[in-house]
């Protein structure tokens, strides 16, 4: 466990600073741009976390698979994914600026060919730059990775503020700050990462294996972000762009547990894969499991607690407070989705990774079903509760299969009597003064102190991370 402590924390940490950027720009947004122009930019974001899929189309897991493996040289593995991604990435971008005046109408509601231009661009920078990332991870190099990270965010702070404040371009000015930062990661990837194995051969049988392996992915892939962004553009057809300004900002802030349970995925799967399905492992991935849910549920119950003094201190323009309603919300569905990720181990210790589709396509399929249904009626509050809801299905429908496949022993009956606990002190806590507040964090830190003894006992777990 000590091992997949050091790596979760430091993975985490990259995690966090590679998200950073657009957690600082959120008060920039909120005070310069209207909901409306707001609501473009984080379409735009939006757009590129779906479209990543694409260019990944799931060579992030075959890299996991083959990189380092005896039956191919590391230097042949690379140096033939690079070339595939060139070629796949050519396509893909002429594509992209033969179809930019519909991919816009669909995006953005309207027809700025410019935006797709520059959409695309992101796109196969931050392809090139993603695989480069992978392969850091593969080869032990987190203290590199973060640099990396906190190197994309700085940069990206300052292109984004030249090109909006000092060049006056606005919206534009955003698009093109990102693009600059991608562009420069990319380079910097390409030298320090790509170039030192570009000695290596040039395979078709590599290619064929990892495209073979990564494209079952795909779907799922796919079906995750349909679950994870469909909501703006349901909100974009039946609200208008303002309420997805609105809601991306909530979302923005309320996605602080997404970047910690990446950063922790970033070393849970090398931590898993490497063991077998056997008891020890089981009871190593529950105790593992049920540390990780009960710190996320205590986290997002004091944020929960704290965030609407996100108000006493002028964080985010005053007209986007009403947002901060559905932070605990989407907490809660993030915390279903950690659950999810918590319990993978049995779908690829035991090669059930054709199910993955499955379970995400049932949850996409209900959130688009939902927000059709509650967003009409209940606006935002309806999009937030289709995730909640989505991701709930999910992690139950991995729960009920996992039973069959490796019954990770997770303490629940534990966890929920904690998670009922920490709903009850955060409902008491929304009408508080910051004083009681106070003095209900504290309670609430104490008791937390005698769940966690009972859920893996202090000792032992202190025992756990000095192994």
């Amino acid at each position: 466990m000590k091992s997949f402590i050091k790596e979760s924390i430091l993975y985490s940490t990259g995690q966090v600073l590679t998200r950073l950027a657009s957690f600082l720009l959120v008060p920039f947004f909120t005070h310069f741009f209207s909901p409306e122009q707001t609501g473009q930019i984080y379409l735009f974001y939006s757009s590129i976390a779906f479209l990543n899929i694409l260019t990944n189309h799931g060579l992030d897991a075959a890299l996991f698979k083959f990189v380092g493996s005896s039956k191919w040289n590391q230097n042949d593995v690379v140096k033939s994914l690079l070339i595939y991604q060139i070629a796949y990435l050519t396509v893909f971008y002429i594509v992209f600026l033969v179809f930019s005046e519909p991919i816009a109408q669909l995006i953005f509601g309207n027809t700025k060919n410019y935006w797709i231009y520059i959409l695309g661009s992101v796109l196969v920078c931050d392809s090139i730059s993603q695989r480069g990332m992978v392969l850091l991870r593969l080869n032990s190099s987190p203290y590199l990775y973060i640099l990396i990270s906190l190197g994309n965010i700085l940069l990206t702070l300052i292109s984004v503020y030249y090109y909006v404040i000092k060049s006056g371009y606005e919206v534009l000015g955003v698009f093109h700050g990102i693009f600059f930062a991608s562009f420069i990661q990319a380079i910097i990837i390409f030298i320090l990462v790509y170039t030192p194995r570009l000695k290596g051969e040039f395979s078709i049988n590599i290619i064929k294996s990892l495209v073979k392996f990564g494209f079952p992915f795909l779907p799922a892939g796919i079906l995750f972000l349909i679950t994870e962004l469909s909501d703006r553009y349901f909100i974009l057809w039946f609200l208008g762009e303002s309420q997805v300004g609105f809601y991306s900002i909530a979302y923005k802030i309320g996605s602080i547990p997404l970047i910690l349970i990446s950063g922790i995925n970033l070393a849970w799967q090398p931590f898993y894969v490497k063991r077998q399905n056997d008891e020890n492992s089981r009871r190593l991935f529950g105790e593992i499991g049920s540390v990780v849910l009960f710190g996320f549920i205590l986290l997002l119950t004091l944020l929960s607690i704290w965030i609407p003094l996100i108000k006493n201190f002028e964080i985010i323009n005053d007209k986007y407070y009403q947002s901060l309603n559905l932070i605990p919300i989407i907490f809660i569905s993030y915390l279903f989705y950690t659950w999810y990720i918590l319990l993978m181990p049995s779908i690829i210790l035991n090669n059930k990774q054709n199910w993955s589709p499955v379970f995400r396509g049932t949850a996409a399929v209900i959130n688009i079903c939902l927000n059709i249904i509650l967003i009409p009626v209940y606006g935002l509050y309806g999009a937030a509760f289709s995730t909640l809801f989505a991701y709930f299905i999910m992690g139950l429908f991995l729960y009920f299969k996992n039973k069959t496949w490796m019954n990770i022993p997770v303490k629940y009956i534990q966890l929920i009597l904690f998670l009922i606990l920490s709903c009850t002190l955060y409902g008491l806590s929304l009408y508080s003064t910051t004083l009681i507040k106070l003095v209900f964090s504290t309670i609430y830190l104490i008791l937390s102190f005698f769940v966690l003894n009972n859920i893996l006992s202090i000792s032992e777990l202190k025992q756990k991370i000095l192994k």
